[in-house]
């Protein structure tokens, strides 16, 4: 086993980029001056994981067991990728004792894809902000039908499905309604998530029925991320992608690249976040695909000098990455 996985706790992983949704916080898009538009700099949207390549990857952690393995990722939903099933039971050969789980709109997938994934005692997480009537504010093209038909032939066939609603407050009026259905069809639980956005309750209500505008380039000024130094004397960001020394946390993205979590992962393509800059300073300084597992292994790319030195000593110093403290920071005063 390697030494950097010793104390792994949770494997976050991406399998596709593609996604019938379009939320509007999603990082497939981009909020400029209160108008929404197509990101422009996101370099690999609507792809999936090479099954073969992703074999080859997930093999690189064999004799590792993490308790949570999760296919989320960044900007597309796991069941767009016609391979899932075959993921999961690569997943379950790898990882026979751990709980595997995937999260998902509900709306994609065959009936016969969600009775193969019960199969391998996965469960799935059915992202249901709302009931047929406002479901597609937030989740806009999804639809409420499909993603019910979907959900309960998964708890048909033991499947274990959770409700898992964000506390708009849009759909806080159905919250009661949510989980007594959650309960009478058979999802083992229901979950509230808070939401990462407040500030665009508004917006998502008024532009429910409005589609991303096209552009191809805006020049962006992104300012830079200033903490007190003050607050460094006495403190310091507790992550919870590490234990003393020891990695608790990965995610790798459906490129391939292998990160703390799915939040710094953005860095590649938020280009209007402060962190960007730090990207391309980060490819200057370790090298072109420094932390791909097409082109390193994985025990190489956590030894390096990111993983190794220089992430764990910035959440003591100025070298701080904004989306460690969005993430594991909300102590630090700016």
């Amino acid at each position: 086993m390697s030494e950097h996985l010793q104390n792994l706790d949770f494997l976050d992983i991406e399998v596709s980029t593609a996604c019938n949704a379009n939320c509007l916080d999603c990082c497939r898009n981009e909020i400029i001056d209160g108008v929404i538009y197509n990101n422009p700099w996101h370099p690999y949207l609507n792809k999936h994981y090479q099954l073969q390549d992703f074999r080859n990857h997930i093999n690189q952690f064999s004799n590792t067991t993490p308790n949570f393995v999760v296919l989320c990722g960044n900007s597309g939903d796991p069941m767009s990728n016609p391979d899932i099933a075959e993921i999961v039971v690569a997943l379950r050969n790898t990882f026979p004792h751990s709980t595997l789980e995937i999260e998902t709109n509900g709306s994609l997938g065959k009936l016969e894809t969600f009775e193969k994934i019960a199969e391998q005692n996965c469960r799935i997480r059915f992202h249901l902000d709302g009931l047929e009537d406002t479901l597609h504010v937030y989740r806009k093209n999804v639809k409420y039908q499909s993603v019910m038909r979907n959900a309960l032939h998964f708890i048909s066939h033991k499947g274990e499905a959770i409700w898992d609603t964000i506390d708009f407050p849009h759909t806080a009026h159905q919250v009661d309604e949510m989980k007594s259905m959650a309960d009478r069809l058979g999802f083992s639980d229901f979950h509230i998530t808070h939401r990462f956005h407040p500030e665009h309750d508004e917006m998502i209500v008024k532009t429910q029925n409005i589609k991303p505008q096209s552009i191809s380039h805006v020049e962006v000024d992104t300012p830079n991320f200033v903490v007190s130094d003050k607050w460094f004397d006495n403190n310091e960001i507790k992550p919870k992608c590490r234990e003393n020394t020891h990695i608790t946390e990965l995610y790798i993205e459906s490129n391939g690249t292998v990160w703390p979590c799915c939040t710094i992962a953005q860095i590649q393509f938020r280009k209007m976040d402060s962190d960007h800059k730090k990207w391309i300073e980060m490819n200057k300084k370790y090298g072109k695909n420094w932390n791909s597992l097409y082109h390193h292994d994985l025990d190489d790319i956590l030894a390096s000098s990111f993983f190794s030195k220089d992430l764990p000593s910035s959440w003591k110093n100025q070298n701080l990455l904004e989306y460690c403290k969005n993430k594991c920071g909300q102590c630090v005063t700016l």
